[in-house]
């Protein structure tokens, strides 16, 4: 309602054009909203976001007295049905994106997922490789390996021995990265693949080539810190 010069008021009407806006809104949010609670494709989610995001920019300029004004031919607020639905768009759309972002981003443990988890008896010079499945999409494969002694009764030898993991198939991922016993270090991962092949070196710091020690996975997770 609106106070004419005279003192009097007048009735401002919603526009044919007003009524086209807010249904494209009204209807565009509640479509966005089901398809994005029903979807289990990302890419149709992603979809849906992009038009969430869109109907909350429009929703956010409607609220700007002058723009309500040019595209819906009053100043007439939104109505209340309207501004329900433009609130559960924003609501839905961050909860989408959180849970997209956790999904895209939190550790995913694979350790039970490795078929292999404890070389025994392993002399310094050599290598094994320990495969590590790549069941999700991560930049990096964090690994710690304990060392332990073989033959504790003749001698220790876990205190003074290292591990030099790479990667087993491709050297242009970076050298080696040097751990000891039961320390988290990250290696790149491979872009394409199932699974990387990560070699792991025995290295003794005082050069002990008959000093044999077992080793065990005890952590492998692909993550994004690098």
């Amino acid at each position: 309602m609106n106070v004419s010069s005279d003192g009097g008021t007048t009735t401002e009407v919603r526009t044919p054009r007003g009524r086209v806006v807010e249904g494209v809104v009204a209807v565009g949010g509640l479509v966005a909203i089901v398809l994005l609670l029903t979807s289990s494709f990302e890419r149709l989610s992603a979809v849906v976001n992009l038009i969430i995001g869109l109907l909350g920019a429009l929703a956010a300029l409607l609220a700007v007295p002058w723009v309500n004004k040019r595209l819906t031919g009053t100043r007439i607020p939104l109505t209340p049905l309207v501004r329900v639905l433009l609130a559960a768009e924003i609501v839905v759309a961050g909860v989408s994106l959180g849970v997209r972002h956790y999904r895209s981003s939190h550790e995913v443990d694979v350790l039970d997922q490795v078929s292999e988890q404890l070389f025994t008896g392993v002399q310094p010079g050599r290598e094994v490789q320990v495969q590590i499945p790549l069941s999700a999409d991560r930049r990096a494969i964090a690994v710690a390996i304990e060392i332990t002694d073989h033959n504790p009764g003749s001698g220790i030898c876990a205190p003074f021995t290292t591990v030099d993991v790479r990667q087993a198939k491709r050297a242009i991922y970076g050298s080696p990265r040097r751990a000891h016993s039961a320390e988290r270090i990250t290696i790149v991962a491979p872009r394409a693949g199932a699974q990387a092949a990560l070699g792991v070196a025995v290295a003794n710091d005082q050069d002990e080539r008959n000093c044999l020690v077992d080793l065990r996975i005890s952590v492998a997770r692909l993550t994004n810190q690098t």
